[in-house]
């Protein structure tokens, strides 16, 4: 018997995942979409591969630029993520007008200056699958990276500097929160959903901690 559609994505919206920006310049204007389907896929060479919906606009510059940008966002980017998730978007750089960007050195995407991380991406194909698409990108350079750690741990080294702890953004149940949102005694963590005050781990996400988490 087959899956119902709506209860499967219901039971995927229940999983918590990291989320990025991925972006194309395609020479005459910025392309960009939020993303949350994106895996390490090999160290060496390093290829990660990121999920795309096969009828969108950003599948179809990607497969005829043949290079993009992807940030990892940081939880002050909660906003940047529900912008670049929304229909008719405008161009990337309107929606980045208060957001500190450069570009990628190899693709000239737009990467974000404060994402936890950013890589410079090459695609090596595009694999069907269902009504996406796998993106299979090799990574060229890593542009931007700073240390992505819990609140409540200590700055820690990146190349020999020392910068400010810097927490992910999540997606859950198709909303965009920032990690460290406290409701009703508990805190979202990147690696385990929430932590009551006795600090047992619970890894679904309380919906009031939800109506709490919006960015200002």
């Amino acid at each position: 018997m087959p899956v119902d559609r709506a209860e499967f994505s219901a039971a995927l919206a229940q999983f918590a995942a990291g989320v990025c920006l991925l972006t194309v310049r395609d020479g005459i204007d910025d392309v960009g979409t939020t993303v949350s389907s994106v895996m390490s896929v090999s160290a060496d060479p390093p290829l990660i591969a990121v999920g795309l919906s096969a009828a969108g606009y950003p599948a179809e510059v990607l497969e005829e630029v043949g290079t993009c940008g992807v940030t990892v966002l940081g939880a002050q980017h909660a906003i940047v993520a529900s912008r670049f998730s929304s229909a008719g978007r405008p161009s990337a750089r309107h929606l980045l007008e208060s957001v500190p960007w450069s570009r990628a050195p190899g693709s000239d995407a737009i990467v974000l200056d404060g994402g936890l991380a950013a890589l410079d991406c090459r695609l090596e194909r595009l694999v069907e699958a269902g009504d996406h698409v796998l993106a299979l990108l090799a990574v060229a350079a890593v542009p931007v990276l700073t240390s992505g750690a819990p609140a409540a741990a200590a700055a820690r080294p990146v190349r020999g500097r020392v910068r400010p702890p810097l927490q992910p953004v999540l997606s859950v149940d198709r909303e965009f929160l920032p990690t460290g949102v406290t409701s009703a005694g508990s805190a979202v963590l990147p690696w385990c959903g929430t932590r009551t005050a006795i600090g047992h781990r619970s890894s679904a996400l309380p919906r009031a901690a939800r109506r709490g988490a919006a960015p200002d």
